[in-house]
């Protein structure tokens, strides 16, 4: 999962740097100030689920200059 997740960097702007809900999986995997983080991951009869949560959260709209990083 961490790696679809991280496979999102493709098409991360560097030179515009802000939320995109196509990318927002990896700038939170990535992002600086965040200093925790937990997972979890279940199987259902018909799914599956993953969750991560981090602390403090990020994917803040002014603060991703100083958060995500080539």
């Amino acid at each position: 999962m961490t790696e679809q997740w991280y496979n999102e960097c493709e098409q991360y702007n560097y030179d515009y740097p802000s939320f995109d809900l196509n990318t927002s999986h990896f700038t939170q995997v990535l992002w600086k100030d965040s200093k925790e983080v937990g997972f979890a991951y279940a199987e259902g009869d018909s799914m599956n689920f993953a969750v991560a949560m981090y602390y403090p959260p990020g994917n803040f709209n002014n603060d991703f200059e100083n958060n995500v990083f080539p």
